[in-house]
């Protein structure tokens, strides 16, 4: 086996794995709701809301990221890291609903960390 074959069968291994790996959270919400976008989205880990709420504060064009929750504060400065959140904002700031840029963010930067992960 040459060189080029392995380097394929390894892209293959990785992007098959991350996808088992970023639907299992997407496969839980269909269980427990009974859909794959459910109205209202349960608490998968202990902070999960927590960071949609600031994706959904970045849609709705407070980027400061200050605290989601008090009104009066959500323009402050965030003491926390915003890339993060600004990527996950990424398909919401295509149209998509807040839980659909969950899956979407789910399946999508599990595939790019594995990817990078695997090149490097």
């Amino acid at each position: 086996m040459d060189n080029t074959t392995r380097n394929h069968i390894g892209w293959i291994i990785t992007i098959i794995g991350s996808l088992l790996a970023a639907s299992v959270p997407i496969l839980f919400l269909k269980q427990i709701t009974g859909s794959f976008v459910p109205t209202i989205l349960p608490q998968l880990e202990s902070d999960h809301l927590y960071y949609l709420t600031h994706v959904q504060k970045v849609l709705q064009g407070h980027g400061s990221l200050g605290n989601p929750y008090i009104l009066e504060y959500r323009d402050a400065a965030f003491p926390g890291l915003r890339l993060p959140v600004y990527l996950s904002a990424i398909p919401g700031l295509l149209g998509l609903s807040i839980i659909t840029t969950y899956n979407v963010s789910a399946v999508l930067y599990t595939l790019l960390t594995a990817g990078l992960l695997f090149v490097l």
